[in-house]
């Protein structure tokens, strides 16, 4: 059965960045990134990554 390691995304603002944490849902869990480069602040670059390890569902 397929696992989810690890996933990362990459957003740029425009002018009207919104300067707060940056979260995801995974399983309906609310989580923040664990690894951050950058900022979501105006006209930034924000990576995040969380290695999720997730196990296989039935």
């Amino acid at each position: 059965m397929p696992r989810v390691l690890k996933f990362k995304v990459n957003i740029e603002t425009g002018k009207q960045g919104p300067n707060e944490t940056v979260n995801f849902c995974f399983n309906n869990h609310k989580m923040p990134f664990e690894n951050v480069i950058g900022s979501n602040e105006s006209d930034a670059i924000f990576e995040g990554s969380f290695d999720v390890n997730s196990l296989p569902t039935v």
